[in-house]
């Protein structure tokens, strides 16, 4: 798939400097989000509903599997080519947060790259690995933010994960992966919990409708996974977390997450009406098995 923008590009640069050893990108957030959707459409895949137009970010979230952070000398390799490339770690967030100066078009901007990673449940792993509420590390310099609401498994390499080739205009080419809709959806019902009356991030109301969006993107086979994975982790603390989440958050139409949807809807003239609404909430207690 071609990518021209700023973000894109960058991406194929960091996966192509990274695939000699063999590192591999999961790419979340709302890039992520952005790519997905571009390969859907331009594919023409039958999805769930009609799809809004997709919205602009300026960070990469990069997930790391805990067999990468495990591997200290791959993370050695991570941190030095963050480095070569210009990146500096950002104060406040070190080290799992770095950005870039860099000009597109004979303008001056910046990228940020944000690096997540699960907290490892697995004995074995956590002993080779630092671990605390904020970062997790094995290396000095480069660690992953502590993202508790992420499944271990969901970023290890896996049939699960979506993979896609970016290329660019000179030919460049590179391959990154997706989280599937199911870890994609929890991660962002988290997020929007986490900022719905948090007024300096716009009550996260465009994260409610990321979570939208999420479902719109669903083609068969992504609900065929979401369920496999919904009745895998129907036992896990975070799954029951989320079913409580959902239950406060989006229940009704009348719920906060509700009406966050229509509010964003309208200021991006998305012209989503309650019945889409109804509908959404109904497919998610469908696929996710939500009780």
């Amino acid at each position: 798939m071609k990518v021209f923008d700023p973000l894109g590009l960058e991406l194929i640069q960091l996966a192509d400097s990274l695939a000699p050893f063999n590192i591999p990108l999961i790419v979340g957030g709302g890039y992520g989000l952005l790519l997905r959707q571009q390969f859907v459409e331009e594919q023409g895949i039958k999805t769930l509903y009609a799809l809004p137009e997709a919205r602009a970010t300026q960070d990469l979230d990069i997930f790391l599997s805990l067999e990468l952070i495990a591997d200290r000398g791959k993370m050695i390799r991570f941190r030095d080519m963050l480095s070569q490339c210009g990146y500096q770690a950002i104060e406040g967030a070190k080290y799992y947060q770095f950005i870039r100066e860099m000009k597109y078009v004979g303008r001056t901007g910046s990228i940020k790259v944000d690096l997540l990673a699960p907290p490892p449940e697995d004995p074995f792993l956590r002993k080779q690995m630092r671990v605390d509420s904020r970062r997790i590390r094995s290396a000095k310099h480069i660690h992953a933010h502590t993202t508790p609401e992420a499944f271990p498994e969901a970023f290890s390499i896996s049939d699960d994960l979506i993979e896609m080739s970016l290329s660019s205009m000179e030919e460049k080419s590179a391959k990154v992966f997706l989280p599937n809709t199911f870890t994609y959806f929890l991660l962002k019902l988290f997020v929007y919990r986490d900022r719905r009356n948090d007024k300096r991030t716009d009550f996260g109301i465009y994260h409610a409708f990321d979570l939208y969006r999420i479902i719109a993107m669903m083609t068969e086979e992504d609900g065929r996974i979401v369920k496999k994975l919904s009745e895998t982790y129907a036992d896990h603390q975070v799954y029951t977390e989320a079913s409580d989440i959902l239950e406060e958050c989006f229940s009704k139409e009348q719920s906060s997450g509700s009406i966050a949807i229509l509010e964003h809807s309208r200021r991006v003239e998305a012209n989503l009406t309650s019945e889409n609404i109804v509908e959404f909430l109904t497919d998610i207690r469908t696929y996710f098995l939500f009780e």
